[in-house]
């Protein structure tokens, strides 16, 4: 089966948005409190340092401006490990288009191998990982 490249861009849209709400959604309403993780990223948040001994500062970056924009709405975090999640969805894909010439094959493997990988991982938790996963190799 051969798409139109244009038409992979849209599934891959609809993918990402759909996963964003979804995921933010689900841990939204079966929670009842955020994660340990989580509340220990917002506590590493009100110290803004270069790094700290646990971890690289990104998540801790994150994490404080999200609080200052949304302030301490649980959902807020969720949706701020889901944007993550996506834009690693996103850079994969992208990457992946310089390795391999049929754009269907390329959509079908990054949802089956990301959903898999996401879904194992506790993707309601935003932990210093999911803050990382873009750039890693």
């Amino acid at each position: 089966m051969q798409l139109k490249k244009n038409k992979i861009y849209n599934y891959l849209t609809f993918f990402l948005i759909l996963h964003l709400i979804i995921w933010t959604l689900v841990p939204t309403i079966s929670n009842h409190n955020l994660p340990l993780d989580t509340i220990e990223a917002i506590a590493w948040g009100n110290n803004l340092d270069w790094g700290y001994s646990k971890h690289p500062p990104l998540s801790a970056w994150a994490v404080e401006i999200f609080f200052n924009i949304f302030g301490n709405q649980d959902w807020a975090y969720y949706l701020l490990s889901q944007i993550f999640v996506t834009l690693t969805f996103l850079i994969i894909f992208k990457f992946s288009e310089d390795f391999f010439k049929n754009k269907f094959n390329i959509f079908l493997s990054f949802l089956f191998l990301l959903e898999f990988i996401f879904n194992i991982l506790p993707l309601q938790n935003f932990i210093f990982k999911i803050g990382q996963y873009h750039f890693l190799p």
